[in-house]
């Protein structure tokens, strides 16, 4: 009886243990759940949702939202289900979007899964009723219906778009007084602790278990950051949304978080500068020469090094001055003051005047500008416009009054394709033209007024684009751009907002557009800035804080925004700091590819597919073949003054021969900068040559043309050119080598061969069996594979021995063009104006990349970090993929400290000065 009664007493200790290593899911339900289930409707209370759960967040409340989106025919994961029914209190906000008919209906879903698990005084329904939704849609709606007999709070359909309200929050929190999840918690641990404690085999199940719940915290913790992220992104704020992604993956490292990082790259937030002390009436930048200068109250001038490496500070009397200039030279700085008094100091002494005789004015010196060939400068002096001749660093001969302006100019504009100033006043706009520096009668403009509305609207700031000469205007006081033709007429884009829902701020710092004129740039007084792009039909590119609080003055030059504001660091004052951003972000940053001769707008025909070393190789149609340095964005000509437009250009594996083809159907192979052998294959080829591919070992250049066989051209020059035995028709589209000599064929009609160039052999072969016809490219994979691209699948294999093609993958990628990483982990297909980038073999999808155009030549580098891709009449583009492959915390850790450190309650906190401002020099 002892050992039977011994027996029963273990099995009534184990059997719980075991139940709970059994049902792990179950075991973790029991004693954790959530505080509070929050159902919604995604379509227009996502954002309201996210925000509420920030605010529970901080009351310590445990709260859970499913952000899935499901489908017709799908249904309720199961973990959604457990999380309803351990769930302590179900929140339903009752938005609008309630009401429209769902099949199936999930809020309803969650209420009733809610509802079956709880009852009499476990059940806790709190309905916030957003306009009366729930109370007046209990006739057309199921989930109103069911929430008819239930309390509801009230609230207006306007807080759907603000932070939820202190009496939201109160009435959820004051169902937990005394009852908190968290001591719920910690009264189960201490009863279990107790019993563990004696045994070791329940201590390790616990320990498992605490192990799961972690697991589970940290993937419901990087949820709502996730969450967080694509609700910043959908506001067009992409440089919080990647620090939020980013933040995720310190938690769990999910693909989705790393595709949202890389195809939304931040900007570089962290130049930053200590500037407290500095006056910002007005402000100048000197890029070249990396300076910065502000003007201000009383006289004050300072002049700061945009690397933290130097400061100035004087006095220029005691009147406060208004505009600041550098000359085109950066060797000098113009300023005037409130007076009309007008000031010239040398950069390198601030405390000495430059010029004997200087110009006085009537009224307040508000703006200085320098013609394009800085022999003379325009003055903005209270009510009218001046040229002033500018010889030998100085102002020359008297200033000439060349408009006056009945009401005050607000600013001006010059239009130097044009040569006309456009002059934006208090009630209307005018314009000047110049000849010669001799300036026209004056034209005046009203803005035209919008329909419906009875008051012809106002100038507030004005901006040229300089490829068309339009007139971008921002009304005063009004939320949408007007745009005026050369003739001040309105043109198309109409009636587009940048500030999206938001008022137009009071007021507007930099409202300029970029150096192509595809982006303006609008910032405003509380440190916020977005780019407005035309190229997309008038949609806001960006939107991102330049400063935590007050924005003093934002410059934009060169694409390069510089601006004076001020940071708050937790409870301190605020500090006054300089910031420079780049406008493209290092990650994904337009590549001017042509390097210096730039005036004869030559073209990139194609790129070096699959670059060997730090380096890729272009063909231009100038006669040069050109090599772009990954690292350092450097552009250098390899082989110049061809005298033909060169249609292709690579190197060998090694990287010590170069071939290149022109239009003239003329080859050349290079080494070391001389001419290894030249041929000309016109007879062969009266279509005109496509493309080459080297041999392994260097040996020799395989060509492709039209209506013609293979060509091999041995780099010796005293080897004979070796044509293939089969004659392609209609012509020779791809060419992909292999080892030992063999090449892979592809014909425009689908057929593909293997060609034994030792045994000048070629054999038909199968790559696609029944989609032969809908076979579009063909490419080497990884150092002993082909990778064959159909309409509707990606084909990949391997070279075997004796020239032997084996079947390695179908994978589920389709497209008409691709470029295949050196290493052959990583594709990327071309998708009209924009490349999608897969990992191999998986075939798995890690980002889409958009392009200012169709994408037409695209190239990876050696190491597949990086992705270089040309689209038709705009700037190549870079794309750095390091995020799809290095360590989750290094990428966090990289993004937010140039972007934005995030907090745990979802904000960010812009990067400060690594270290004190230096010594001020007097």
């Amino acid at each position: 009886m002892i050992p039977a009664l011994s027996g029963g007493i273990v099995r009534s200790f184990l059997e719980p243990v075991l139940r709970l290593i059994s049902s792990p899911s179950g075991a973790i339900d029991r004693l954790f759940g959530y505080d509070v289930f929050v159902a919604h409707r995604r379509v227009d209370a996502a954002a309201y949702a996210a925000l509420l759960i920030q605010r529970l967040d901080q009351e310590k409340l445990s709260t859970f939202i499913d952000v899935r989106e499901y489908g017709p025919g799908d249904e309720l994961s199961a973990s959604t289900l457990r999380h309803i029914r351990k769930a302590t209190m179900l929140v339903v906000l009752g938005s609008p979007a309630t009401l429209a008919p769902r099949t199936p209906d999930w809020v309803l879903a969650e209420i009733d899964a809610y509802w079956a698990a709880n009852s009499g005084e476990a059940l806790h329904v709190l309905p916030i009723d957003f306009g009366g939704t729930l109370a007046t849609g209990s006739d057309q709606s199921v989930v109103a219906a069911r929430l008819r007999d239930v309390i509801r709070l009230d609230q207006p359909l306007a807080a759907l778009d603000q932070t939820p309200s202190s009496a939201v929050i109160e009435a959820i929190t004051r169902q937990f007084r005394n009852r908190r999840r968290a001591t719920v918690r910690l009264r189960v641990f201490q009863g279990i602790a107790g019993v563990l404690s004696a045994l070791l085999l329940a201590s390790l199940a616990a320990g498992w278990l605490a192990n799961r719940a972690l697991d589970d915290a940290r993937r419901n913790l990087a949820a709502n950051y996730r969450t967080a992220a694509k609700d910043r992104l959908d506001s067009s704020f992409r440089d919080e949304a990647t620090a939020l992604a980013a933040e995720s993956l310190r938690h769990v490292d999910l693909a989705d978080a790393r595709r949202l990082v890389t195809e939304n790259p931040p900007l570089d937030l962290s130049q930053v500068i200590a500037a407290d002390g500095v006056s910002g009436f007005a402000a100048d930048v000197d890029l070249p020469r990396h300076r910065w200068a502000g003007v201000g109250f009383k006289g004050s001038l300072s002049l700061l090094g945009l690397r933290g490496e130097s400061r100035s500070d004087v006095r220029l009397g005691k009147v406060d001055l208004w505009a600041v200039r550098f000359t085109p030279d950066g060797e000098r700085l113009l300023a005037g003051d409130d007076r009309g008094q007008m000031y010239v100091r040398a950069v390198s002494d601030l405390n000495r005047s430059y010029c004997d005789a200087l110009p006085r004015f009537d009224d307040r010196i508000s703006q200085l500008e320098f013609l394009p060939t800085a022999q003379a400068l325009l003055v903005n002096a209270g009510k009218s416009l001046y040229i002033v001749d500018f010889k030998d660093g100085c102002p020359s001969g008297a200033p000439r009054a060349i408009y006056r302006s009945p009401e005050g100019i607000i600013e001006f504009e010059f239009d130097a394709p044009r040569q006309r100033i456009v002059i934006a006043e208090y009630n209307s706009l005018a314009m000047v033209t110049l000849s010669e520096g001799t300036a026209g009668p004056p034209q005046h403009f009203t803005l035209p007024t919008p329909p419906g509305r009875s008051e012809r609207p106002q100038p507030k700031r004005i901006a040229v684009h300089s490829p068309t000469g339009k007139l971008c205007v921002l009304p005063l006081g009004g939320d949408e751009l007007v745009f005026l033709d050369t003739q001040f007429v309105a043109t198309t884009p109409l009636a587009h907002q940048p500030f999206g829902a938001a008022k137009a701020p009071v007021r507007v710092n930099a409202f300029s557009f970029d150096m192509n004129g595809e982006r303006l740039v609008i910032s405003d007084g509380d440190g916020n800035l977005v780019v407005w792009s035309l190229a997309q039909q008038g949609h806001a590119e960006r939107r991102f804080r330049v400063h935590n609080s007050i924005a003093t003055h934002t410059l934009l030059r060169n694409d390069t925004i510089v601006s004076l504001g001020d940071e708050r660091a937790g409870a301190a004052a605020p500090r006054q700091v300089l910031r420079v951003v780049k406008l493209d972000s290092p990650s994904s940053m337009p590549v001017p590819l042509m390097g210096s001769n730039v005036g004869a707008k030559p073209q990139v025909r194609s790129l070096e597919t699959s670059p060997a070393g730090a380096r890729i190789l272009a063909a231009a149609s100038d006669g040069r073949a050109l090599s772009f340095d990954f690292a350092s964005g450097n552009v250098s000509d390899v082989v110049a003054g061809l005298g033909v437009s060169v249609e292709w250009v690579a190197r060998a594996v090694d990287g010590r021969r170069i071939a290149f083809f022109g239009d003239n159907a003329e080859v050349g192979l290079w080494e070391s900068g001389h001419l290894l052998r030249k041929a000309s294959f016109i007879e062969q080829s009266a279509t005109g040559l496509y493309s080459a591919a080297w041999l392994d070992d260097g040996s020799a250049l395989a060509v492709r043309g039209g209506w013609t066989a293979p060509l091999l051209l041995p780099a010796d020059a005293g080897q004979p050119v070796l044509t293939g035995p089969v004659k392609v028709s209609p012509e020779i589209k791809g060419l992909v080598a292999g080892s030992n000599g063999m090449v892979l064929v592809h014909s425009g009609a689908g057929a593909t061969w293997t060609w034994d160039t030792a045994k000048n052999l070629m054999l038909r072969v199968d790559l696609v069996g029944t989609d032969s016809l809908a076979l579009m490219d063909v490419g080497r994979w990884g150092r002993d594979g082909v990778a064959a691209l159909t309409r509707k699948s990606l084909f990949l294999w391997h070279w075997r021995t004796g020239g032997r093609l084996e079947r390695a993958a179908e994978v589920p990628i389709r497209g008409d063009q691709m470029v295949v990483s050196a290493d052959g982990r990583r594709i990327a297909v071309f998708q009209r104006n924009q490349l999608a980038v897969y990992d191999l073999p998986s075939g798995a999808l890690r980002a889409i990349l958009p392009f200012p155009g169709d994408v037409y030549t695209a190239a990876f580098s050696e190491d597949a970090s990086m992705l270089l891709g040309g689209s038709r009449d705009a700037p190549f583009v870079l794309w750095s993929l390091r995020s799809l492959d290095a360590p989750p915390l290094n990428v966090a850790t990289v993004i937010q400290r140039a972007s934005g450190q995030v907090n745990a309650d979802f904000t960010l906190a812009l990067p400060l000065p690594a270290s004190p401002a230096p010594q001020r020099r007097r």
